[in-house]
């Protein structure tokens, strides 16, 4: 996200569920990096917290029921996956990567170069193969293989992306990557539409919750 000059009633209403702390983790994680850079978003979190302390000193001082906050989680998470809620669609990617193995995370491995386990990801000419997935963590490493001429949709990253060009090339927009490039992308960050002319491999360690635009 790019500092705000005003906030609109949907981006104040999803930093108030921040400052609740009823946004998922990825998030949460890409308000906090907003709001370290963000005048006007800071203001904002400032009064949300004042507001908040003060509220809590309005009401009776009872503890609550246990599974409250449970029930409340519950369904702010319930509205947040309504169609049409949610800023985007999950990333082709990592619809690939819900189908991994839960126990792969957790015990030791060997992927074989030889060993096939490449999964097309229903982006045409883009094939998936999964190295290792720690959805604890909400971190995948996995390889890429893109036919030339192929394109990856514009995504905005749910934690930090690192990609490592193998093979070939890789383009957004008019700046190229090549073999042996390395980028960091933090965050929140954007990448728009991605495409390769001859055919590239890549090597890339990312969230599990990057978001189509």
């Amino acid at each position: 996200m790019k500092p705000h000059e005003f906030l609109d009633d949907d981006t104040r209403d999803e930093l108030a569920q921040h400052v609740l702390g009823t946004l998922s983790p990825a998030r949460s994680r890409i308000w906090s990096l907003h709001v370290a850079a963000c005048a006007v978003c800071r203001r904002e979190m400032d009064e949300l917290l004042a507001v908040v302390g003060a509220l809590g000193e309005l009401g009776p001082q009872r503890e609550p029921k246990p599974e409250m906050w449970d029930r409340v989680l519950e369904r702010v998470r319930a509205s947040e996956s309504e169609p049409g809620s949610a800023p985007g669609e999950p990333s082709p990617f990592h619809r690939v990567l819900e189908r991994v193995d839960e126990d792969a995370a957790v015990r030791p491995h060997l992927v074989r170069s030889e060993e096939s386990g490449w999964r097309p990801t229903g982006v045409p000419g883009i094939e998936l193969r999964t190295l290792h997935v720690d959805r604890a963590n909400d971190r995948a490493t996995i390889l890429a293989r893109m036919a030339p001429g192929a394109s990856y949709p514009a995504h905005v990253h749910g934690g930090p992306e690192e990609c490592y060009v193998l093979e070939g090339d890789l383009w957004e927009g008019e700046r190229r990557m090549s073999a042996g490039d390395y980028e960091r992308a933090p965050g929140g960050s954007r990448h728009e539409i991605q495409t390769t002319r001859g055919g590239c491999l890549l090597l890339l360690v990312s969230s599990l919750n990057d978001r189509t635009v």
